[in-house]
């Protein structure tokens, strides 16, 4: 009987924690939502990736991930030899892509492209250029001005 007198001074406190509580739980409900909506990356799973594909020896050029709800989707862009045939460079791009899906079971898709050589670096250039095109270069006839 001699708590009673502090029965509606806890009971307050009580409520202010309880509203604190809910108030962190949305809070925390909302940035999962936002996250959802907009595709955010999910760095735990570009780490898991990445320590796979150092397992391998494999080079990963460029890597995508992204959250959607509790499903997580992945895009791996790999390097491989320029010697390879293309039935060997899919053979080893379908490998990664099982071994992936095996390892990670938060992962629901993946898309594996191999890369046999970086484009910019090439030695091969085109024999065309703007001249080649239509309208640009010799040949080209302005129109007249009329006045």
């Amino acid at each position: 009987m001699f708590l009673v007198p502090y029965f509606s001074l806890a009971d307050s406190i009580i409520a202010i924690l309880v509203g604190l509580y809910i108030i962190y739980e949305a809070i925390q409900l909302g940035r999962e939502t936002v996250d959802a909506l907009v595709d955010v990356a999910n760095p735990e799973l570009e780490r898991k990736i990445t320590k796979i594909g150092q397992e391998l020896n494999i080079t990963i050029s460029k890597l995508k991930s992204r959250k959607i709800g509790s499903a997580s989707f992945a895009e791996v862009e790999i390097e491989l030899s320029s010697d390879l045939k293309l039935d060997q460079a899919t053979a080893i791009a379908e490998k990664i892509e099982k071994q992936l899906l095996k390892e990670i079971p938060e992962l629901k898709q993946v898309i594996v492209l191999a890369q046999s050589h970086d484009i910019s670096r090439s030695v091969i250039r085109p024999r065309f250029g703007l001249s080649q095109i239509r309208g640009h270069g010799r040949g080209r006839q302005r129109p007249k001005q009329i006045i």
